[in-house]
């Protein structure tokens, strides 16, 4: 999570250098990914910012903490548990034709 929003924060700091609109940053993942996404959607600005100082983690000073981690979208994708109910419900058909044949 802390990675996910310092990155965040870098496109933020690079914005002009990357011609990105900050207004319309969005976040997309599935599984592990899907984690990350719903953490930046959810946790506060200062959570992952704040509670380790600069000589704990020499990194954090790298990591434009100046700038917002915010996203304006969040996107989950769930294909895979959509594949897994689409298998669930040819199951139970397949267990539904056996039992009107027997």
């Amino acid at each position: 999570m802390r990675d996910a929003k310092a990155s965040v924060r870098y496109l933020r700091a690079n914005a002009a250098l990357y011609n990105i609109d900050t207004t319309k940053i969005t976040a997309i993942g599935g599984s592990a990914g899907a984690c990350s996404v719903v953490g930046l959607a959810t946790t506060f600005e200062d959570d992952y910012k704040t509670e380790l100082s600069a000589a704990e983690d020499p990194t954090l000073a790298s990591t434009h903490l100046q700038e917002s981690s915010a996203i304006a979208t969040g996107l989950v994708q769930v294909w895979t548990l959509m594949l897994l109910l689409l298998l669930l419900l040819l199951v139970l058909l397949m267990l539904l034709l056996l039992l009107v044949l027997v």
